[in-house]
C-alpha cells in the first residue's frame, strides 16, 4: 500500500503520482481523502494504452455484422477477459481547452457488445501478450468532418509550417462568415461577401449549422477529447484515422502533419 499527500491549489485542481507498482490483476482499492473520502473500488495494475480515431474507432462489436442480433450473437460468444478495461470518452468538441474529460469505464468481463470494436480486439491481444491488466482508453470521433489538425493543438499546428494555409483558412472571412454571430449577421456578410466575388461563391449558411462547422476548426477534438488526457502515463497510441483527409491535396498534407500530431501527442 502507498500513502501519499498533495496539495490543492486556489481552484481545487491537484495531481499525484504514485510510485511504479507491480502489475497485479487482483482487484485493490484506490482511496481519497480531502474534505470527504472517495472509494474507487476493482483497480487492476497494469498498462494503460490509448486508441484514437474516426469512424473505425467508433465502431461497436455489435456492428461488426450485418444484422443486430448477428452482432450480439457473436459479440457474446467472444471470451471474457477480465484483465481487459475500457474507457470511452465522450463525444466533445470545443474552442478552449478542456480540463477534464467526461466518459464511462467497461469491462470486458460481462456483456461486450457495446464495447469498441478496435479497443477490445487491441486490448485482447496486449492482455495475452503481455500478461498484465491493460486498460485502453478509446477516443473516437463518430462524428464526420474531423481531419488530422482538429486532433492537434494550436501551439503544434502554429510551428508546423505545412499548416500555415489550413491556419490562415480558419481565420478568414470566409470562415467567420459561416461560424460567428446569428443566423441574420451570417448571412448578411455571406450576401455581402458573394456582391463583391459573384463566382464561386462560398456555401451559403444555415441556421444551425455553427455546432457542426466548429467541430472541424483546427485543435477542436484535441481541446476536448486529447489535452485533458495528456497527464496521463500510458505505455503507446494506437492510430486509426484519415477519412477525412482522402482528397489528393489533404492526403499530402497529411503526411506532412502526421509527424507533428506524433509529437504532440
Amino acid at each position: 500500500a502507498q500513502a501519499k499527500t498533495v496539495a490543492a491549489d486556489t481552484q481545487g485542481n491537484w495531481i499525484l503520482k504514485l510510485d511504479a507498482l507491480q502489475a497485479c490483476a487482483e482487484p485493490r482499492e484506490l482511496i481519497i481523502r480531502a474534505g470527504n473520502v472517495v472509494k474507487i473500488k476493482d483497480v487492476l495494475v497494469g498498462e494503460v494504452w490509448v486508441c484514437a480515431g474516426g469512424l473505425h474507432v467508433a465502431n461497436r462489436l455489435e456492428n461488426l455484422q450485418p444484422g443486430v442480433a448477428e452482432a450480439r450473437a457473436a459479440a457474446k460468444n467472444e471470451p471474457a477477459e477480465p484483465r481487459l478495461r475500457l474507457f470511452a470518452a465522450k463525444l466533445k468538441t470545443a474552442r478552449d481547452v478542456q480540463q477534464e474529460v467526461e466518459g464511462s469505464w467497461a469491462t470486458a468481463a460481462g456483456s461486450m457488445q457495446s464495447l469498441s470494436a478496435d479497443g477490445y480486439y487491441v486490448g485482447r491481444k496486449l492482455v495475452a501478450d503481455l500478461g498484465v491488466p491493460v486498460g485502453i482508453v478509446s477516443v473516437a470521433m463518430a462524428w464526420p468532418g474531423q481531419p488530422i489538425e482538429t486532433w492537434m493543438s494550436r501551439e503544434t499546428l502554429a510551428a508546423t509550417p505545412d499548416a500555415r494555409p489550413i491556419l490562415d483558412y480558419y481565420a478568414g472571412d470566409m470562415w467567420k462568415m459561416r461560424t460567428v454571430g446569428t443566423y441574420e449577421e451570417r448571412l448578411k456578410a455571406w450576401m455581402e461577401f458573394c456582391q463583391k466575388l459573384p463566382l464561386n461563391p462560398p456555401p451559403k449558411p444555415q441556421p444551425n449549422d455553427t455546432d457542426a462547422l466548429a467541430r472541424q476548426e483546427p485543435s477542436a477534438v484535441w481541446n476536448a477529447m486529447v489535452a485533458p488526457l495528456t497527464r496521463l502515463t500510458v505505455r503507446g497510441v494506437l492510430w486509426d484515422h484519415g477519412e477525412d483527409d482522402g482528397s489528393l491535396q489533404r492526403a499530402a498534407q497529411y503526411g506532412k502533419l502526421l509527424p507533428g500530431l506524433i509529437a504532440n501527442w
